[in-house]
Order: structure tokens, then C-alpha cells, then sequence
């Protein structure tokens, strides 16, 4: 039971991510989120070119990465 809800959180967690992160950086252009991911993460380290005025620093690529890495491996422990 612990491990459903916790699949669910990390579900709707990196769903959340896509819809802030990765949906604007490849594919859709919203000035106003742009501007304002510019004002709080311009300074931080990113590897990835700027894409749509965005551009996703690496400890969030990271965070997303592991999110989804530990989604995958609860699904796959779950599913046995």
C-alpha cells in the first residue's frame, strides 16, 4: 500500500516537472515563464542549449532524472 501511494506522489511529481520544465523547453514558447525561470535560475550552472528562452540548469535535470529513475524502479518492484 505504502509503496502505491508513493508511486502515485512520484507519478503526479514528475508530471508536474514535465508540464514546468520540459513541455516549454521543447516544445511550446511562453514569454512570462521564461522571464521568470531567467530571473531565478540565470546564474545557476545548465548544460542543455537555451531552447523557447528556457534553459534547464543541472541540479533539476538531475532531480529529474533520479525522480524518474526511482518512478521506474517502483514500478518495476511493484509490477513483480
Amino acid at each position: 500500500m505504502v509503496v502505491l501511494v508513493a508511486l502515485d506522489q512520484l507519478r503526479t511529481f514528475i508530471l508536474r516537472r514535465v508540464d514546468a520544465w520540459w513541455i516549454p523547453y521543447l516544445f511550446r514558447y511562453e514569454p512570462e515563464r521564461a522571464v521568470r525561470y531567467q530571473v531565478m535560475f540565470g546564474a545557476t550552472h545548465a548544460f542543455l542549449p537555451e531552447r523557447n528562452g528556457i534553459r534547464p540548469n543541472t541540479l533539476h535535470v538531475i532531480l529529474h532524472l533520479f525522480t524518474l529513475a526511482t518512478l521506474l524502479v517502483l514500478g518495476v518492484l511493484t509490477a513483480q
